[in-house]
């Protein structure tokens, strides 16, 4: 990454920006735990059960937020530090994110990290994901409470071509950024199968069998790509 990009990724004002947001993302969190509290003892939920509720959720919540901190550690690379820990810590979609990122620099013709990745196409990866970001907004304000009616009328009442169409999105969205990976060289190439692979052997075979291993499936998907395209693009060089 260009020195002059590297130092808009970590510029001072980015740092207030993210501290205040993640802030906001911490009294929040505090507000909701209180309400909780309030509303339990209207209805008359023991307080220890609420306790407990909490322990739990702080436990589960453990393995997802450990595997953000690793997909941290790639964003780094691409979008400096601050922006990485406000988007992680408020939005917490790895996947999302690096589909935000990749597509603002597919537009701009360059590759993330590369020294043709200028300032401009760092400004529009911030631009795309609060883009993508107001866009879920938008749709939570106008549009939740028609979410059923919106079902029912795509899927027929069918949840499973409802199913269907949500997976076939996906598969589009994401099949096509694997597909600008597997014509960028024999190491992309590699790593693309590799990443491939090992998340239809973690979905088929582990995932089932080991609780909550599939919060860490893109972590593990992306160290696995890295690892194998490093080693194959030694060979190859």
């Amino acid at each position: 990454m260009p020195e002059e990009t590297l130092r808009l990724a970590n510029d001072f004002g980015l740092w207030v920006c993210a501290a205040v947001t993640v802030a906001l993302v911490f009294v929040q969190s505090a507000l909701y735990i209180r309400m909780s509290y309030k509303e339990a003892a209207k209805i008359g939920m023991p307080k220890a059960m609420l306790n407990k509720s909490f322990k739990v959720g702080l436990t589960t919540g453990f393995g997802p937020g450990v595997a953000n901190a690793v997909v941290l550690v790639s964003l780094i690379g691409f979008i400096g530090l601050p922006i990485s820990w406000m988007r992680l810590s408020i939005i917490g979609a790895a996947p999302t994110e690096l589909t935000a990122t990749t597509t603002a620099a597919t537009v701009m013709g360059v590759q993330l990290g590369s020294p043709e990745y200028t300032p401009e196409a760092l400004s529009l990866a911030f631009f795309t994901m609060g883009i993508n970001v107001c866009g879920w907004l938008l749709m939570c304000t106008f549009f939740t409470h028609k979410m059923e009616d919106i079902r029912i009328a795509l899927g027929g009442g069918d949840t499973k071509w409802l199913n269907l169409i949500t997976a076939g999105a996906s598969v589009g969205v994401f099949g096509n950024l694997a597909a600008q990976q597997c014509v960028g060289g024999t190491a992309k190439l590699a790593g693309c199968v590799a990443a491939a692979a090992a998340m239809f052997v973690l979905n088929q075979y582990l995932c089932p069998k080991v609780k909550g291993l599939s919060e860490w499936t893109i972590a593990i998907c992306m160290v696995v790509s890295m690892v194998v395209g490093t080693v194959v693009a030694g060979f190859a060089g």
